[in-house]
């Protein structure tokens, strides 16, 4: 591993671990809300619906993978989409 590697690898077990605090943390906030009502909710009433994603063709996916390939290959050449209109983003 290089050591840009072992960074990326610690920022991201850096990451993991922040997130896995702000989900205890959330958890116990609901725990202690549940706690004060006097008459609990049903628990289907408390669940969040099903995701209701779209289902998208293959074709299109691959549409969108490509366009975003390209962008990041622009990017990573330093030949930014809007390098030619002046604006500097």
């Amino acid at each position: 591993m290089t050591p840009r590697e072992v960074g990326v690898y610690l920022e991201a077990a850096a990451w993991r671990a922040e997130q896995g605090v702000q989900e205890m943390l959330a958890l116990a906030w609901h725990v202690a809300a549940l706690q004060r009502q006097k008459r609990l909710q049903s628990l289907k009433s408390l669940l969040r619906p099903a995701s209701k994603a779209r289902d998208v063709p293959i074709a299109e996916r691959r549409r969108e993978f490509a366009e975003l390939s390209e962008a990041y290959a622009r990017h990573r050449a330093g030949q930014s989409k809007y390098s030619d209109s002046g604006d500097d983003r």
